[in-house]
């Protein structure tokens, strides 16, 4: 459900829902949940596949911060990590 509400406020800039909205947030949540489980169900493989992807793509973002803060460190952007 945390994904699917990211997803609506990164795409399209919905902060506040109404009811129909929520309702509407649910379903696609039910569909989503539904869609693993039968990936699950139906082929180890691809539910391995999809697992697979999905750590690789969190571990491409994490190398991304890291070398930006590596990079901005370096540059001298370092102000918030002295003491005062």
């Amino acid at each position: 459900m945390l994904s699917v509400k990211t997803l609506l406020l990164l795409y399209f800039k919905v902060i506040n829902l109404d009811c129909r909205e929520r309702i509407l947030v649910l379903i696609l949540v039910f569909f989503v949940l539904a869609l693993t489980m039968f990936i699950n169900c139906a082929s180890v493989k691809w539910a391995t596949r999809i697992q697979d992807t999905f750590t690789f793509g969190k571990l491409i973002a994490l190398a991304i911060l890291i070398v930006i803060g590596l990079i901005e460190i370096g540059s001298g952007e370092n102000f918030i990590l002295t003491a005062d």
